[in-house]
C-alpha cells in the first residue's frame, strides 16, 4: 500500500510535465491551423475557444466547440478541443465519446490516440489505454512520453516487466529524460529489484539534483529495505536543501521511530505539524510518541487536536480517554469511554478503558462488570484479560485473576509481567511453589524483571525459607 501511495504522489508531477506537453501540442496545432487557414470564417471562434481553454473556463469553451461543430460536424480539431473542455469539467465519459468521433474523422492523429489513452486509464480501463497508446506510438515512434504512459498503465497492473521495457525504450530515445529514470526504478521497486531501482533513482538524481522527489523515492527504498539510517542520511540531505519538505520530515521521524529514537522523532513529527498543522498522521504519531515519554499532558492535548480533524474517529476519543486514564482524570475519563460507547456500544476498547477507568476509581464491582463485557466481546485481547484479573484480584478473587491471567498467557506467553501477575495471584493462594515456577518464569524472559525477584524473595519469607538462592 504505501509503494502505490508513493506511485500516485509521483505520477501527479509526472502528470504536470505531460500536461505542459499536450497543451503545448495543442496550441501548435491550432497555429498549423490559422496558417493554413483553417474555416477563415471560424478563425475567432477557434482562437477564442483556444484561449477560453487556456484561461480554465471550460464551459464557454465547451459552447464555443458546440458551435463549431454544428458547423461542420467533421471538423475534428473542434472535436478534440470539446474532447478538451469535457475532460477540463471532469466529464470523463463524454470526453471519451469526443475523442473516439475526432479519430473517426482523423485516425492518423497520434495526440489524440494519447489523449484518449489518458482518459481510459483515469477510467481505470488500464489495458484498452494500453492499445491507444500503442497506437499513438505506432503513428510517431519518437514521441517518448507515448511510452511512458503506456510503462504507467503497465505499471497500474502491476505488470512491471512490460513497464520496465517501456521505459528502457524511451530510455534509448531520451537517456537524460529524469523522470523515466524515476520512472524505471518506480517498476524495480514493484518487482522487489532494490538495488537496481537505486540504481536508476541515482541516475535521475545525476541529472537533475534539485528535484527531491528523486531522492525521497530512494530514501523510501531504504525504508523498504529495512536501512532506515541510509534513509534518514538522504532526509537530511532533502531538508538541508528544502527545509520544508514535509515529507522528508515525516519519513525522517518514521525511520527514528522504528530505530527507537523516540525523542529524535518527536521532534521531527512536531516539525511537520508546524509545516502541516492538520496532518493528521503526524499528529497521531507525535501523540503516540509522547504517551511513550510518558508525557501524558501533552499527549491529551495533541489528540484533542485529532479529535477536532476527525469528530467521527472513535479511536481518537480512546485514545483521549487513555491519556485522561493515564493523568487519574477518572470523572474525565470515564465520560470520554462513556462517549465511545454511545458511538459504538460493541467496541471491547471501550469497555475494557471503562473498566480500569472503574478500577482506578475503585468500584470494583463495576469495573468486573464492564471487564466481562470487554472479555466477551474481545476474547482474545491480551490486555484486557489483564485488566480483568486485576480487578479481580483487587478483589480478593485470587482464582478468578489466576484464570484471566491464565487466558492473558494463552494468548502472549512470553511476557514477562502477566508471569509476575500469575506469580502473585499464586502467592495469594499460598500456592508457593507454583509462584515461585512462575516468578522464575518472567526472569528467564526478561531478567532485569525486578518485581519478579522481589516477589520471589517474598514468597520465600513467606514460606518460612531465608534462603533466597
Amino acid at each position: 500500500m504505501k509503494y502505490r501511495t508513493v506511485f500516485y504522489r509521483k505520477k501527479i508531477l509526472k502528470d504536470q510535465h505531460l500536461l505542459i506537453v499536450h497543451l503545448l501540442s495543442f496550441l501548435i496545432l491550432f497555429s498549423f491551423l490559422s496558417i493554413s487557414g483553417y474555416a477563415e470564417d471560424n478563425i475567432v471562434d477557434i482562437t477564442e475557444a483556444k484561449n477560453q481553454l487556456n484561461l480554465k473556463n471550460y464551459n464557454e469553451a465547451l459552447n464555443t466547440f458546440e458551435l463549431l461543430i454544428l458547423e461542420n460536424s467533421s471538423d475534428s480539431i473542434a472535436w478534440i478541443g470539446k474532447g478538451d473542455a469535457l475532460r477540463g469539467l471532469n466529464q470523463s465519459q463524454e470526453a471519451l465519446k469526443a475523442y473516439e468521433r475526432a479519430l473517426e474523422i482523423d485516425p492518423a492523429n497520434p495526440w489524440t490516440w494519447k489523449t484518449k489513452g489518458d482518459i481510459l486509464q483515469n477510467l481505470n480501463q488500464s489495458m484498452e489505454a494500453i492499445i491507444a497508446y500503442v497506437k499513438a506510438i505506432e503513428l510517431k515512434p519518437e514521441e517518448i512520453w507515448f511510452y511512458v504512459a503506456k510503462g504507467d498503465s503497465y505499471q497500474s497492473l502491476g505488470y512491471y516487466e512490460d513497464s520496465i521495457i517501456s521505459y528502457e525504450q524511451v530510455i534509448e530515445i531520451s537517456p537524460k529524460e529524469p523522470w523515466i529514470w524515476s520512472s524505471l526504478g518506480d517498476a524495480y521497486q514493484g518487482l522487489n529489484q532494490y538495488e537496481d531501482a537505486i540504481s536508476a533513482y541515482d541516475k535521475a538524481i545525476a541529472i537533475n539534483p534539485d528535484e527531491m522527489w528523486f531522492r525521497e523515492a530512494k530514501a523510501n527504498i531504504y525504508r523498504v529495505m529495512g536501512k532506515n539510517s541510509e534513509a534518514i542520511t538522504i532526509y537530511d540531505e532533502i531538508i538541508q536543501k528544502d527545509p520544508n519538505y514535509l515529507e522528508a520530515w515525516k519519513g525522517k521521524g518514521d525511520c527514528l521511530n522504528e530505530l527507537q529514537k523516540y525523542d529524535e522523532a518527536l521532534k521531527a513529527y512536531t516539525r511537520v505539524v508546524v509545516l502541516d498543522p492538520n496532518n493528521v498522521q503526524a499528529l497521531k504519531a507525535k501523540a503516540n510518541l509522547q504517551k511513550l515519554n510518558k508525557l501524558y499532558g501533552s499527549a491529551l492535548a495533541t489528540y484533542l487536536i485529532i479529535r477536532e480533524l476527525q469528530p467521527d474517529d472513535i479511536s481518537v476519543l480512546l485514545s483521549i480517554g487513555n491519556a485522561q486514564l493515564s493523568l487519574k482524570r477518572y470523572d474525565d475519563a470515564l465520560n470520554t469511554f462513556e462517549k465511545a460507547l454511545d458511538i459504538d456500544a460493541q467496541n471491547g476498547w471501550a469497555w475494557n478503558g471503562k473498566g480500569s477507568t472503574l478500577k482506578g476509581m475503585g468500584q470494583y464491582e463495576e469495573a468486573k462488570e464492564a471487564f466481562d463485557v470487554a472479555t466477551g466481546l474481545n476474547p482474545n485481547e491480551t490486555w484486557i484479560w489483564v485488566g480483568k484479573g486485576e480487578v479481580l484480584q483487587g478483589m480478593e478473587d485470587y482464582e478468578g485473576a489466576l484464570s484471566a491471567y491464565e487466558k492473558a498467557i494463552d494468548i502472549t506467553p512470553n511476557d514477562s509481567w502477566i508471569w509476575v501477575l500469575k506469580g502473585d495471584a499464586l502467592k495469594a493462594l499460598q500456592r508457593f511453589q507454583e509462584a515461585l515456577k512462575a516468578y522464575d518464569k518472567a526472569l528467564s524472559i526478561n531478567p532485569d524483571e525486578m518485581t519478579a525477584e522481589e516477589n520471589k524473595k517474598a514468597t520465600y519469607i513467606d514460606m518460612n525459607i531465608f534462603s533466597f538462592s
